[in-house]
């Protein structure tokens, strides 16, 4: 999946499986719909770094900002 197939994907919610930094293997249910996170309007706003392998997401489970590197994705599954 190319990054243009994930952003478009991440318009609901994915559960996405990757390998951390660490090693270890980790599942995040995730978006980067803004009507799908838990926080105000305020708090939101676009990713503002040049577009890397690195995507930010909203965890939808931890209730905050995280990232994971496209190279290490293992799945992405569509949710809703």
């Amino acid at each position: 999946m190319d990054r243009t197939e994930l952003n478009e994907a991440l318009q609901g919610k994915v559960r996405v499986t990757f390998t951390k930094a660490d090693g270890t293997e980790r599942a995040m249910l995730c978006t980067q719909n803004p009507d799908l996170m838990n926080i105000a309007m305020a708090e939101y706003n676009e990713d503002p770094r040049p577009q890397t392998d690195n995507v930010r997401v909203y965890d939808i489970e931890a209730g905050g900002w995280r990232s994971f590197n496209i190279p290490t994705v293992k799945s992405v599954e569509v949710v809703s």
